[in-house]
């Protein structure tokens, strides 16, 4: 399996397909797997070269145990150094949840080897939401009461990566200016659906895209429903257009 070591954290990563390079980056407590799963690599394989990360302290990366790990200068430095690593110059970004948050952080710091983003299911900019609080603190009561699964290495580093979170900047005014072509793609009962509408009415650079129906859960947020937004944003930036 190919790793990078970022900051003294192996991160694990998976590539294929052939074309402009695509950064996919999963969901909280999600892997890479989500997005073979999801169906996406399939569609998208023949037309991109898929850069599929597992994020510090999730799959089969490093774990570290400590909310200071999971800094959201060192979840962008991962993706950077996993690039480096592979003689990745530039790269479109496709990152739901946690992903889109680190999408989110590129596009504040307009960082420029990145074409296009897109962010499906952003339910908060900075700090956690109180449904994202709560997950944390049932993950915690877990680790207090049940000690049969294994050392808890991974429930650990989970929950440091939660409490990490919460002190990322949110950096609205910052993405707002951003000039980097960013698709917000948003299930109508997602938790963070009137945010993004209202980010998308102040963003020159931004559009949403609106899934009827759709909530926060990431088989909601398939290829299938997905695709159909995501596929002609994608043909447009690889050409320096916008939608």
């Amino acid at each position: 399996m190919p790793f990078i070591d970022h900051d003294g954290v192996k991160i694990h990563f998976a590539v294929e397909g052939r074309g402009p390079a695509l950064v996919l980056h999963h969901g909280l407590g999600r892997s890479l797997a989500m997005w073979r799963d999801g169906g996406y690599v399939a569609a998208l394989k023949n037309d991109f070269r898929l850069v599929m990360i597992d994020a510090r302290g999730h799959g089969d990366s490093g774990k570290p145990q400590r909310p200071d790990d999971y800094r959201a200068d060192l979840l962008v430095g991962d993706v950077l150094a996993v690039l480096d690593g592979i003689g990745v110059p530039t790269a479109h970004f496709l990152g739901f949840c946690l992903g889109a948050q680190v999408g989110w952080q590129i596009g504040a710091h307009r960082l420029a080897r990145f074409r296009s983003l897109a962010l499906l299911g952003l339910a908060h900019y900075g700090p956690l939401t109180d449904e994202q609080r709560r997950y944390g603190e049932s993950l915690q009561h877990s680790l207090a009461y049940d000690g049969s699964a294994g050392d808890g290495t991974g429930h650990t580093a989970l929950l440091a990566c939660l409490k990490g979170i919460d002190q990322w900047p949110a950096l609205e005014d910052e993405m707002a200016a951003t000039f980097i072509p960013c698709l917000l793609v948003m299930g109508d009962k997602d938790p963070g659906y009137a945010g993004a509408q209202a980010f998308a009415r102040r963003s020159t650079a931004a559009r949403l895209a609106t899934l009827r129906g759709v909530h926060h859960k990431p088989a909601e947020y398939s290829a299938a429903r997905v695709l159909p937004h995501l596929q002609p944003f994608l043909s447009a930036a690889s050409i320096g257009l916008r939608l």
